[in-house]
């Protein structure tokens, strides 16, 4: 009788915590919508140099956070390496990742709410399974610490029990600011597509390079100019970001609700504005980031890759709009990702399968490309020493 009342209590514990992990990773993100509407949607923000204000306040805002609360959180590959590693994410410095990422997401960065969901799902999780450790110690249902393979897994099942439950709820919660999807498009796949897709994703490929090497050379530059200038760097990224946001469109936030906003109005943009703010978001993303504002990567490269394949697909009428924008893509987060196969994988899921060509032939084109341009480096770095001496 008492075991049996120890697992209902262990099971309410974990319900309980699920519930936190859930309404809490979800209520984050309709706070952010509901500041960002705040700041952003009254009259006095129409003015065409809202952005530069708001943004430049925002940078000294992320810059004052940077130095008073610390580099938190993680980015996002720091995040997934983390948990890769140890199955844990710290959560000590929670609360003070999550000020950053709030003020800068508030401001109108371009940047994606990834990394917050990442460091709030993880962390939670991680304390969550902390302190059910310390419940069923309490009640004398420990786990069996040398436990393997299945009965390793049934004896995690209060983990298990609020971390599901707490994705569960948190996808409940997210789907009332994601409900419009991501992209719907009209044209239907060609065969004539596919050559294109090759050629895009290659060039895909090289915007993805080109943010890698913009990024790297940023960070490096500000570590060793302005190691301990946070507030500068901050405070200069977003009065440039604003700038550039008060004349070119779709240049704030993460870019997911302006997808189908630039694929419906291409031809009123024109493809010059279009390639315009693909190459801007591209640029200031990774400025922002090697910056201090804090954020994810994933969806305004999304979005910039998707402005410069409409771009290229209004001037030059052999393209059709899903091959501008899926090869583009796919060869730009092919270099992107960790993975590039994982590349794939998500832009199977997130867009119809009779596109599916498309992005195959985009990352193939890109990863064969990746890898001849690092057999090319790796030669010329061994004739190096050759060619000096």
């Amino acid at each position: 009788m008492k075991k049996i009342l120890a697992v209902a209590l262990t099971a309410g514990a974990a319900i309980l915590f699920g519930a936190v992990i859930g309404g809490l990773s979800g209520g984050f993100l309709w706070l952010i919508d509901l500041i960002q509407k705040a700041l952003w949607e009254n009259s006095l923000a129409q003015v065409w140099y809202a952005p530069l204000v708001i943004c430049t306040l925002g940078g000294l805002l992320v810059g004052l956070c940077q130095r008073y609360l610390g580099n938190h959180p993680k980015s996002i590959n720091e995040a997934v390496q983390e948990l890769a590693q140890s199955g844990r994410l710290a959560y000590r410095h929670l609360p003070q990742g999550l000020v950053t990422v709030g003020v800068s997401l508030s401001a109108g960065a371009s940047l994606g709410p990834e990394a917050a969901i990442m460091d709030l799902l993880g962390g939670l999780s991680t304390w969550a399974a902390d302190v059910l450790h310390r419940v069923r110690v309490s009640l004398h249902l420990p786990a069996a610490e040398g436990a393997v393979g299945l009965r390793r897994w049934l004896e995690r099942w209060p983990n298990i029990l609020a971390i599901g439950l707490g994705i569960f709820g948190f996808g409940a919660l997210a789907r009332g600011l994601y409900s419009d999807g991501f992209l719907r498009m009209q044209e239907s796949f060609a065969w004539s597509d596919l050559p294109w897709s090759v050629l895009l994703g290659l060039l895909g490929a090289a915007l993805g390079a080109l943010y890698q090497w913009i990024f790297t050379s940023g960070r490096r530059l500000v570590s060793q100019r302005l190691p301990h200038r946070p507030v500068m760097r901050a405070l200069v990224a977003g009065a440039l970001f604003g700038l550039c946001a008060s004349w070119l469109p779709m240049m704030t936030f993460s870019g997911q609700h302006d997808l189908q906003l630039a694929y419906d109005q291409a031809a009123q943009f024109g493809a010059l504005t279009l390639l315009a703010v693909g190459l801007a978001r591209l640029i200031f993303t990774a400025v922002l980031l090697f910056s201090g504002w804090k954020g994810g990567q994933f969806l305004p490269l999304m979005f910039a890759s998707t402005a410069f394949g409409l771009g290229l697909a209004q001037l030059l009428p052999g393209i059709s709009a899903p091959a501008g924008i899926l090869a583009v893509m796919g060869g730009l987060l092919a270099v992107i990702l960790p993975k590039p196969w994982f590349a794939l994988a998500l832009m199977l899921l997130m867009f119809p399968l009779q596109y599916a060509l498309i992005p195959i032939a985009a990352v193939a084109a890109a990863v064969l490309a990746k890898g001849l341009a690092g057999k090319i480096t790796h030669h010329a770095a061994a004739a190096a020493p050759g060619l000096i001496s």
